[in-house]
């Protein structure tokens, strides 16, 4: 399994799941992967990168977009306001607690 999916199935695309169900695996795909990389608390993901790892059409697919912010939100691993969902990209900025190779505020 590549270290890029963070334990998630690669081939966990919109062809496999119902929306629903791949909403919550693109969140908590991006929760994993953001939390774990950042060193600054937070990460942005582009629709493009999200897409291509998951068989989506972000850019032309707003609904899905906002399902998947729905599912970031029903979470306490990052702060959600209302700049989370971008035009091109979900910006996630994370919960120091879970971010942990995240620099210390001075």
């Amino acid at each position: 399994m590549e270290k890029e999916f963070y334990g998630f199935d690669k081939y966990a695309n919109k062809d496999r799941y119902s929306r629903d169900e791949l909403a919550e695996r693109i969140a908590w795909f991006m929760m994993a992967k953001g939390s774990l990389e950042t060193t600054e608390g937070s990460w942005i993901f582009y629709f493009d990168e999200i897409d291509q790892l998951f068989n989506t059409d972000l850019s032309n697919d707003r609904e899905m977009a906002e399902l998947i912010e729905e599912k970031l939100d029903t979470e306490n691993i990052i702060f959600w306001d209302e700049d989370t969902l971008q035009e091109d990209c979900f910006d996630l900025n994370f919960m120091r607690w879970c971010a942990p190779n995240a620099d210390e505020e001075d």
